[in-house]
């Protein structure tokens, strides 16, 4: 699975160190790629810290919707009945039972939702990538031979 994650990235970094490295004369290459460097740590770091805040927030949202729909009626009764009797016949006693069928249900709000947490951020990456693609064909084309940009 790593190698196809992988896989991609000859076609991020080839073109952005063609695009970063046009017109800049041989002598600034340890300025640019000491920069480029540091862009790179940067924007990476405030992406994890952007995609792990949203992720987040975005479940404590998912979180409160469904508890919304987490009502007493008959098919929660049901299906606390259901947990609380089966964790009865594993030996576990009666009140004990109650509380961890609603520690159950709690735990599938959460989970369900971190997934769709997981699923908004997704839809926001793809988002931007959708963006970055066509932003690729509006960069300048490097000419072979052609004269350094002095700076």
């Amino acid at each position: 699975m790593r190698m196809f994650q992988a896989s991609g990235i000859a076609f991020l970094f080839v073109p952005i160190n063609s695009i970063v490295y046009n017109g800049i004369p041989p002598q600034k290459n340890n300025q640019v790629s000491g920069i480029v460097n540091l862009s790179r740590n940067m924007g990476g770091d405030i992406g994890i810290a952007l995609v792990t805040t949203l992720i987040a927030r975005r479940s404590q949202f998912h979180q409160s919707r469904l508890v919304e729909h987490v009502v007493p009626s008959g098919d929660l009764n049901g299906r606390l009945a259901a947990i609380g009797q089966h964790l009865q016949q594993l030996g576990v006693g009666a009140v004990d039972s109650t509380k961890m069928a609603y520690g159950q249900i709690y735990r599938e709000v959460i989970r369900q939702a971190q997934t769709l947490a997981y699923i908004d951020v997704l839809v926001v990456l793809a988002i931007f990538t959708a963006i970055m693609v066509p932003a690729v064909l509006l960069t300048r084309q490097s000419r072979p031979g052609a004269a350094a940009m002095a700076h």
